[in-house]
């Protein structure tokens, strides 16, 4: 029994994740496949202006659009990067990687640029993040990083529907009956990609992520509705210092932009942003 069965009467099971579990999945190819790229990073810490890479792992992957399983597995490759700063003893203890592994070592960012210019899309557990550190690594070095659409899993997979306790990867791989070395980049991409096609989620993720988000601007609401905002998903931007909300589609937009309208007697902006920019 796994802890996302209805029934929960009986002895519950976790194993081992392996690569073998992942090479016993996969499917014979329709020709309605999708192009992935599945990437993740550990760094020196969390911080976008201070911190660095110090490895990244990538895998290209070939989904079956409409089952979401795996129709090919190409090999994986993990880079390690010199900071150029010291990497702290916590940071070590938590993903394994050492200064003695990251010395004069770098990532080979104009083969990565290549590669996710030629997939579907780049998925990663926290887009956020870890596609704010890549980017900035490519700017670094004069790269220009391609507009492909970046999918989150994180935040574009409905995981409540089947588990309640959180959608950090442990969390969910533990939900569906496996457990995994969690903080080295290789292994966090290979237990993601068969999360993701033994819950059937790929597809999922994949109609997601190529929609467009309608968001909702509150332009110049009173002071002192914070908390109400909050309440109904509004997040603060602080470039532009206005509460926003973001949905799906259009009609929802419209639908909250009358209720704002009403509610607090201001004239709320409505913007697309598209699937390349939803992340940025």
């Amino acid at each position: 029994m796994l802890l996302i069965d209805n029934d929960r009467s009986g002895d519950i099971v976790i194993s081992q994740f392996t690569d073998e579990k992942l090479n016993n999945i996969i499917i014979e190819s329709t020709a309605n496949d999708v192009f992935t790229l599945f990437i993740d990073v550990e760094t020196t810490g969390l911080s976008y202006d201070n911190d660095k890479i110090i490895q990244l792992a990538c895998r290209p992957v070939l989904f079956d659009k409409t089952t979401g399983q795996i129709t090919r597995l190409a090999g994986s490759r993990t880079f390690y990067n010199d900071p150029g700063i010291e990497i702290s003893s916590e940071i070590t203890t938590l993903t394994g990687v050492s200064n003695a592994q990251v010395k004069d070592q770098c990532v080979d960012w104009e083969w990565l640029a290549k590669i996710i210019s030629k997939v579907d899309f780049v998925v990663a557990h926290n887009v956020r993040f870890d596609r704010h550190f890549v980017k900035k690594h490519m700017i670094d070095v004069d790269i220009i990083m391609p507009d492909t659409i970046w999918a989150c899993s994180m935040a574009q997979v409905n995981w409540r529907s089947t588990c309640t306790a959180g959608r950090s990867l442990e969390t969910l791989t533990t939900f569906h009956g496996f457990y995994y070395a969690a903080h080295d980049a290789t292994a966090d991409i290979n237990a993601l990609i068969y999360l993701l096609a033994k819950s059937g989620r790929a597809s999922e993720l994949f109609e997601t992520a190529a929609q467009s988000e309608y968001r909702v601007f509150a332009v110049k609401i009173p002071y002192g509705n914070n908390d109400e905002l909050k309440s109904r998903s509004y997040k603060w931007d602080p470039d532009v210092k206005m509460w926003w909300c973001g949905f799906n589609n259009e009609l929802d937009a419209d639908t909250e932009s009358k209720w704002m309208q009403e509610r607090f007697e201001i004239e709320p902006q409505i913007f697309e942003v598209k699937p390349c920019h939803l992340f940025d």
